[in-house]
């Protein structure tokens, strides 16, 4: 999930650390390239790539960044991943038109891989077009992975098997670019049509509760303390 709170505090405080007492710890060079996401659990990160996989870095001392391992979807245009969550001992990261997979991480310094999983065997992505389903963005929720999925909307994986991903169902909405979930609730960036507030509390009957429309196309989104904060393109947040 995209990091977009730090993202919005790092450019609206850039002119003032001073200011404020903050202090520049340490810049990364990572082993990959064109860097797409961050992803932070604890003393984990994950830097995803266009090229080069998902480097994996120990953060327990945020001034000495460690790297621990690597995790490349073979198969994938150029090992490629754009998102990532961490569950308990497990990561999975999306892939977009080439699905998803998941990895053992345990042991962060030998991630393995143990499944890499493409939804259009589960289900008709998109009965109009025959879209393949495009996985962008994913949450886990204890053993469920919840993926934005674009025009597929929000899909639901039982992750109990970790190497034998279940599909459960999907929620049917216009664009599912990004997800925050809280309680029960994801609240979805869903392009032109807004903030989208899915109810998935039964997970045999997940349902829109509501849509909120945006000055922009909603793109990604983060969930805070009762606020959700959401990118709007051009439009701001």
């Amino acid at each position: 999930m995209h990091k977009l709170l730090l993202l919005l505090f790092i450019l609206s405080t850039a002119a003032s650390l001073s200011a404020k007492n903050l202090r520049f710890l340490q810049t990364v060079q990572p082993y990959n390239y064109e860097l797409l996401d961050v992803e932070i659990d604890g003393d984990l990160m994950i830097v995803p790539a266009g090229l080069g996989g998902a480097e994996i870095y120990d953060i327990s001392d945020p001034r000495n960044p460690e790297p621990r391992g690597n995790m490349a979807l073979r198969g994938c245009n150029w090992d490629r991943s754009y998102n990532w969550d961490i569950g308990d001992g497990f990561a999975i990261g999306t892939a977009r038109d080439c699905g998803f997979g998941v990895f053992d991480i345990t042991d962060p310094e030998l991630p393995r891989l143990l499944a890499l999983h493409h939804p259009d065997a589960d289900f008709v992505a998109d009965p109009i077009s025959s879209r393949k389903a495009s996985m962008e963005d994913v949450e886990i929720v204890g053993d469920v992975a919840i993926f934005a999925a674009h025009f597929s909307g929000l899909v639901f994986y039982d992750m109990s098997n970790r190497s034998n991903p279940k599909y459960m169902t999907h929620v049917r909405i216009d664009n599912a670019w990004s997800l925050a979930v809280n309680d029960g609730i994801a609240y979805v960036a869903n392009g032109e049509s807004g903030l989208s507030i899915v109810s998935f509390r039964n997970l045999n009957t997940p349902h829109v509760l509501s849509e909120v429309k945006t000055s922009g196309a909603a793109r990604d989104i983060q969930y805070n303390d009762g606020l959700v904060f959401v990118a709007v393109g051009t439009a701001g947040v």
